[in-house]
């Protein structure tokens, strides 16, 4: 189990740093970036929200070491005014960007297609250099259709199935033995009838990360390969019926997204959270009361063996053309 977590967390939290050399020239009164084939220098900005703009910070210590004379602000100013921000930066021709910007994978083909002059070709950058860093999917969310980098792989989101440890003590439920979705109706089912826990939080009227994660185990999406909408396959129909068994057996609160989801977890509602392995961040900022109080075990699968491995979100880093300073971006 502590051999898995620390995978787990490595696999979720590992960061690409793109190094590359450029004979542009600051701006702002920054130093320029150096003539060309010179180290990288002045100062850059980037753009994240919470947690991952927390692990940026991380990443930044590192990438001093590589390059002193780049200063880096990381700005945090909440995921949802990033891509408002961003889509008002680059309608206009980059008014009003920093030289970097995070952006969660399931929207970076939207920008790109709407923005592909708007953002740097990371490969003319020498890029492509580092791209087996990361695995195969990652590279074809960052790549266009010649396979150039229009951004580089920041993160992934591996699935597991945080839980609290002092709810489930107290059912007297071991979470090793939660091997299937069915082993977890059950769980749910103790859990319930002995602490009057309710199991996991799910959005019932809209988009909901559960039947995200239950689709991407099975290698299923919204679409099929050829594009078409795919949300009668037969994958979709096992994800459709563990809900709905979730729901019959009153194992769900029904919660409003996000909030709901993270109201959930302080308030203590829920006996479990399925999410990616970003959420640890989210638990240990908002809910500091709970330390020691959670732990993860693997995704449930739909049959005895079956997988239990997802992925939930991970994100990009993008340069926006309108940076005076590629080099040090």
């Amino acid at each position: 189990m502590k051999n898995w977590w620390k995978m787990f967390l490595v696999v979720g939290l590992v960061a690409g740093v793109l190094a590359a050399c450029s004979g542009n020239s600051g701006s702002g009164g920054d130093e320029s970036s150096g003539d060309e084939g010179g180290e990288p220098s002045g100062e850059i900005t980037v753009w994240g929200w919470n947690v991952a703009a927390e692990s940026m910070e991380l990443a930044v210590d590192g990438f001093k070491e590589q390059y002193p004379d780049v200063e880096v602000k990381v700005e945090d100013i909440g995921r949802l005014d990033v891509y408002e921000k961003l889509t008002v930066g680059l309608a206009s021709g980059g008014n009003g960007l920093p030289d970097v910007v995070m952006v969660e994978s399931d929207r970076l083909a939207n920008y790109y297609d709407q923005f592909p002059d708007a953002l740097t070709n990371l490969s003319e950058l020498g890029y492509d250099d580092h791209k087996d860093k990361f695995g195969e999917y990652k590279q074809s969310v960052t790549q266009n259709a010649d396979g150039e980098f229009f951004a580089a792989p920041w993160d992934v989101g591996p699935t597991g199935v945080f839980y609290r440890t002092d709810v489930f003590e107290e059912a007297g439920v071991n979470p090793e033995d939660i091997k299937t979705w069915d082993d977890y109706i059950e769980a749910g089912k103790t859990i319930k009838e002995k602490t009057g826990t309710q199991m996991v939080p799910i959005d019932i009227a809209k988009d909901d990360a559960l039947y995200r994660m239950m689709l991407n185990q099975q290698g299923a999406y919204y679409y099929d390969e050829e594009g078409n909408i795919d949300v009668t396959s037969e994958e979709s129909k096992k994800a459709f019926e563990v809900i709905q068994q979730l729901e019959n057996e009153e194992l769900v609160l029904n919660n409003d997204g996000w909030n709901g989801v993270v109201s959930a977890t302080v308030n203590g509602e829920v006996a479990t959270v399925p999410f990616g392995v970003w959420y640890s961040g989210t638990i240990k900022d908002q809910a500091p009361d709970q330390d020691g109080q959670w732990g993860v075990f693997q995704l449930p699968a739909f049959e005895e063996g079956g997988n239990r491995a997802a992925n939930l979100g991970g994100s990009d880093l993008v340069i926006p053309s309108s940076t005076d300073n590629q080099g040090a971006a």
